[in-house]
């Protein structure tokens, strides 16, 4: 669990994940759409309906393949409850890490992270496991936290001790 030595990943809110995780969907559905309403109309212009189709074909192919491998990638989140060990404050810590992926998004390896860096680098122990992630809140030493964890053990979403999270959410993203 906690990837590679030195990987670092930033965990978003729960609210904040769902709103993405819908905005993916939309995304992968107007590009769908798009595609179709485009080589329609390329194969009506150039009277070549059936290239347009095969284009649309391909073009649909790639897209859904996407959504499927993301998708099946979404259903492997696990949650879990973490015990926060230490914290270190990015804005006045000296240790800025390298980061590999901010907010779910890679980012070339050893380039820092773009803009200034905000955030909280938390290490919490779950299942007797050490992990290492930032948070977008402060958080105390010996503060439980729900984290949610990706396929490879990675925390993409947390929520301190005082966060109410509603079921259906958890449900819904998990």
């Amino acid at each position: 669990m906690g990837g590679e030595e030195g990987s670092v990943r930033q965990a978003v809110p729960f609210h904040d994940l769902y709103r993405l995780d819908r905005m993916k969907r939309v995304l992968a559905l107007e590009l769908l759409f798009s595609a179709g309403v485009v080589a329609v109309a390329v194969g009506l212009r150039s009277d070549a309906l059936h290239h347009g189709l095969a284009v649309l074909a391909a073009v649909s192919s790639v897209i859904a393949a996407l959504w499927i491998r993301w998708e099946l990638g979404r259903k492997r989140r696990k949650l879990a409850v973490g015990t926060v060990l230490r914290t270190l404050d990015l804005v006045r810590g000296t240790e800025v890490p390298r980061f590999h992926v901010i907010a779910g998004n890679p980012v070339p390896r050893g380039q820092q992270a773009p803009g200034p860096v905000r955030g909280f680098v938390v290490d919490a122990e779950v299942n007797g496991t050490r992990i290492r992630y930032i948070d977008h809140s402060p958080r105390s030493r010996g503060e439980r936290v729900l984290l949610l964890l990706d396929g490879k053990g990675e925390v993409i979403a947390s929520a301190g001790s005082e966060s109410r999270v509603p079921l259906e959410l958890l449900m819904k993203l998990a």
